[in-house]
Parts: structure tokens; sequence; C-alpha cells
């Protein structure tokens, strides 16, 4: 398997573009930290799904919030992905394979390998009806997101 880059969050709040950036560096840009938190409009609690897709969108990635069951996570496996964890915080699903599931936790030092039920433990929420879930959102390139290149060279790094 390819080394999936991981990007460490600068602050405790920085979680969400610190997520943004390793996804928008696996598909080939890389834009600033700075200029990333710029665009998720950070507030005092860090930044929201509302906020992430808001970045997303303005770097060219079409981002689509989502609640998914473990089981369709490993169905379909829709990496890389943004899996909102214990509710308070972000990180990045790059692979999912054999039970495992690979993470790139900005609050860590380095990626992460979670079995499912310690994934599940972190990511795993209950509806009204008790019915499980987890918070995922989705990232797809648009063209834009490659033509960016060009017309956003100085938020590069």
């Amino acid at each position: 398997m390819k080394k999936f880059l991981h990007f460490s969050q600068h602050d405790r709040l920085d979680c969400g573009p610190a997520c943004l950036k390793m996804i928008s560096r696996f598909y080939g840009q890389d834009y600033s930290y700075t200029f990333l938190k710029k665009m998720c409009r950070m507030g005092e609690g860090g930044t929201t799904l509302s906020g992430l897709q808001t970045a997303a969108d303005a770097i060219g990635l079409q981002a689509f919030s989502t609640r998914l069951t473990m089981e369709i996570l490993e169905r379909e496996r829709p990496v890389p992905l943004m899996a909102h964890w214990h509710g308070r915080h972000y990180v990045v699903v790059y692979n999912i394979k054999g039970g495992r599931i690979f993470v790139a936790d900005p609050a860590k030092e380095t990626n992460v390998v979670y079995t499912k039920s310690e994934f599940e433990k972190g990511w795993i929420c209950l509806n009204e009806l008790g019915t499980e879930y987890g918070i995922v959102t989705l990232f797809s390139p648009t063209p834009e997101f490659y033509a960016s290149q060009r017309s956003t060279a100085d938020h590069r790094r």
C-alpha cells in the first residue's frame, strides 16, 4: 500500500483544516495550512462540517457529508474520507482492508491502524431509532480543483 501523507494539526482545534490538507494532497494539490484554516471559517470551537464543505468547494473539491453504517463503509470503501471522531474531532480514513481501518489522525504523530471494533468505538453514534451510524464527509475533485493550481499558487505550502 502506498504511504498516505500525514499532517499534524497545529493546535487542538485545527483537525479539520489538517484533514482537508491531507485529502487535497492525496488528489495532487498542496494548499497551505493557513489558507485552508481561513477557508474553513474557524470559530472558537474549531470548524463545522459546513465550514469544511465551504473550504472544499473553494479549492474545487466536491464534498458531501452523510451518515453511514459500518457495513456500508466496509462494503463501499469510499476512501479517502473524513470521519467525525468521538463527536468532536476529524480524522481521515484512507484505507479499509481485512477488518482493519487505516486512519490519519492529525492529533497523532503518525498514521494509525484500528481493528473494526476499535474504530467503531470512536466513530459510531446512535440515532433516535437506535440505528448505529457514523458521520463522514466524502470528497471528489472537480476540474476546477486541478485548474486551481495556476490561479492559487500563492496559497500553496
